[in-house]
């Protein structure tokens, strides 16, 4: 687990993966099955330039 601080300042690596807001179910999908075969790790999602935007909406999309 990380925490917010290190989730806004980090580089993304074969551990962690950043994802912005307006992020696709479909990528986030296959973000989600890189860390699995990398053994896990973390995805930021809504990080925009430093900062989190949050999430735009995703439709009937359950994410």
């Amino acid at each position: 687990m990380i925490t917010i601080e290190e989730a806004l300042t980090r580089l993304e690596d074969q551990y962690f993966d950043i994802e912005n807001s307006s992020i696709n179910i479909y990528k986030l999908s296959e973000a989600i099955v890189s860390l699995a075969n990398a053994n896990g790790g973390s995805i930021a999602i809504g990080r925009n330039y430093g900062k989190f935007a949050g999430i735009n909406n995703q439709g009937n999309t359950k994410i």
